[in-house]
């Protein structure tokens, strides 16, 4: 039977579910998302969540760390995937890519660490991460075909956490940028105008 987007748009969701309470690894759920994109049947589909319960069929593993599920994930495939304006951003974080764009805009995002930590995934794809002008950002990774690349300059200030991103790029970059809160930026073009 073939495979229709709202199969695949299915599968994608059911293997990020499975990835935030620790079912699957990074490695594991881009693997898994890039079959599921390119699967033109259902048998395909079911190849990549046949070894994963099904909702309401087992149990949560007993004892999960707090850490592992306080995990925030932003997943695109074949589309966009955008996280900004006012929201909490947890202490770990993943953001994968296939096929589309992730933006994560953190400038006006509510941290409750002094250290977050960002794993960016993009395949064929783009992840753009944003951040408060004086964030301190050390970003690490592997680019294959594709690029990383952090343009935050600067020493951090003191009331913003630390941001530490690890990053694989496969025919996609990961950007990380500093920009001016949104408020700020208005106020700004306000008083060129004047």
């Amino acid at each position: 039977m073939r495979a229709s987007d709202a199969d695949r748009d299915a599968a994608a969701a059911t293997l990020r579910d499975h990835f935030a309470v620790g079912r699957l690894t990074l490695d594991e759920l881009a693997e898994r998302l890039e079959v599921a994109v390119a699967a033109t049947t259902t048998q395909e589909l079911q190849a990549v969540t046949h070894d994963l319960p099904v909702a309401g069929q087992a149990a949560r593993p007993a004892g999960p760390s707090r850490r592992r599920q306080d995990v925030k994930v932003l997943v695109a495939v074949l589309g966009d995937n955008v996280r900004r304006g006012r929201w909490r951003a947890g202490e770990e974080m993943v953001a994968v890519a296939l096929l589309g764009d992730c933006k994560l805009d953190l400038r006006n995002a509510t941290f409750e660490a002094d250290e977050i930590f960002i794993r960016a995934t993009a395949v064929l794809g783009d992840v753009t991460i944003t951040v408060p002008e004086g964030m301190d950002v050390e970003l690490s990774g592997i680019g294959i075909l594709g690029d990383t690349t952090n343009s935050v300059t600067g020493e951090g200030l003191a009331g913003l956490p630390r941001l530490q991103i690890k990053a694989l790029s496969v025919l996609g970059d990961v950007r990380v940028r500093a920009r001016p809160p949104e408020g700020r930026r208005a106020l700004r073009r306000g008083r060129d105008r004047g």
